[in-house]
């Protein structure tokens, strides 16, 4: 009766996210969030982006040959890490969002799988994949779920996503509401 009654509230917490986003065609999308200032930051960031996607890392090596196509974008990922105790909490999240790599002494980001099978275990416990997002203090999984969905809407859109489509089957067969909430970065 307990867990019925969390998964219920669970549900109408969902549902009335689920309405203040549905309609919205703002993109919840990081491009979006371009701040003025800083539009050198965002233009790096996206060409991380886009080395993930077809390296499927962010290791960008840090190289000394200025030939290299990657010679610049070697040397910002190298300053990130470096900066990362004096930067914006909303820059490290978007990085984070990435998969970024921080270096030797840090922890890895927990991979993909290991993210789907805790959601697998939760939907196994609660027969669903509702989990609430207190946007002030999301849990780890409550903001993987929010990536997912933000990245799923990217693939939609052919803008280049993170999701492979044995991701994307293995998150809808387990019952993943695609239109639920997402945090903003």
């Amino acid at each position: 009766m307990k867990h019925a009654k969390k998964a219920e509230s669970l549900d109408d917490n969902t549902r009335e996210e689920n309405e203040d986003t549905e309609g919205d065609e703002s993109s919840d999308d990081e491009e979006s969030v371009v701040d003025s200032k800083d539009n050198e930051w965002t233009t790096k960031f996206n060409e991380l982006r886009e080395f993930r996607i077809v390296e499927g890392d962010c290791r960008v090596p840090y190289l000394t040959d200025i030939q290299n196509p990657n010679f610049h974008l070697g040397r910002w990922v190298r300053t990130q890490r470096v900066r990362k105790n004096k930067m914006e909490s909303k820059k490290i999240a978007k990085l984070n969002h990435l998969g970024f790599w921080w270096g030797k002494n840090q922890p890895s980001p927990p991979s993909w799988d290991y993210n789907f099978e805790k959601l697998f275990a939760f939907n196994k416990n609660t027969g669903q994949c509702n989990i609430f997002i207190d946007r002030e203090s999301p849990t780890p999984l409550a903001m993987w779920i929010s990536i997912q969905r933000t990245e799923y809407k990217r693939f939609k859109k052919s803008q280049g996503s993170l999701l492979s489509l044995d991701q994307i089957q293995k998150l809808e067969n387990i019952g993943l509401n695609w239109k639920g909430p997402k945090l903003r970065y």
